[in-house]
């Protein structure tokens, strides 16, 4: 009964580990069409569009001392004010080849050299944002990101005479997962990072709506509502 019982717990716990790892490489390498990815990227272009001006904007305390001087690590060059100004506009005609999907690698790979250098060449520069795009950039840069409404597939689908070529093949999701992941991680943190008393009070909204939002009876609402929130996002 002994060795019984003793193989009959081996074999369980092997079905449990076979079933966790077919969980596990279902959800990293499970196959889907490209289409998803393509629609993505296409609204993250457009989304880094709008980044690269929000940056400049936001980098005024580090352009306050004549340029990005305060970097992460003494190997990073010092960042003039031309410099960046040189890249911030270089990114301007970069990202439209990304949202086409043309030369999609080769502009992941400048749109992350450029933001990771404006990135880590001040620590007055650090934001959220830009760190979150940097992860997303690498993602996209390994992914088949122009498989699908690219430049190559509308290419591919004349040769082929075929529309549907346009709308890709089906491959790994692993990037597309990498993304999720990551996306997941960031606002979990953001959630717990919020459930504070200044944010479920209101008072962050009040610095950008004005105090006003924080009288009568809105109080206890808006903290109601923020404290769900944060809930929801976790």
């Amino acid at each position: 009964m002994g060795r019984a019982g003793a193989t009959s717990e081996r074999a369980s716990v092997t079905r449990t580990w076979r079933r966790v790892a077919e969980l596990w490489n279902g959800f990293w390498f499970a196959e889907g069409p490209t289409v998803a990815l393509a629609l993505f990227r296409i609204l993250f272009a457009v989304c880094l569009w709008q980044e690269v001006a929000t940056t400049r904007t936001k980098s005024v305390a580090a352009m306050a001392h004549r340029g990005f001087s305060y970097s992460y690590v003494d190997w990073i060059p010092h960042m003039s004010p031309e410099m960046f100004e040189l890249l911030h506009d270089l990114q301007y005609w970069v990202i439209p080849f990304l949202a086409l999907g043309l030369l999609a690698r080769t502009s992941c790979a400048v749109l992350l050299f450029v933001q990771g250098w404006v990135f880590f060449a001040d620590v007055q520069n650090f934001r959220n944002h830009p760190y979150f795009f940097l992860i997303v950039l690498g993602a996209l840069a390994l992914s088949p990101l122009a498989d699908a409404l690219s430049v190559p597939a509308a290419a591919r689908a004349l040769r082929r005479r075929d529309p549907a070529e346009l709308l890709g093949t089906r491959r790994p999701l692993t990037f597309q997962r990498l993304i999720q992941v990551q996306v997941c991680i960031a606002y979990v943190y953001a959630a717990f990072h919020k459930m504070h008393p200044s944010y479920l009070r209101g008072e962050v909204l009040a610095l950008k709506m004005g105090p006003d939002v924080l009288e009568g009876d809105s109080a206890s609402v808006l903290e109601a509502l923020f404290f769900v929130a944060a809930l929801a996002t976790t």
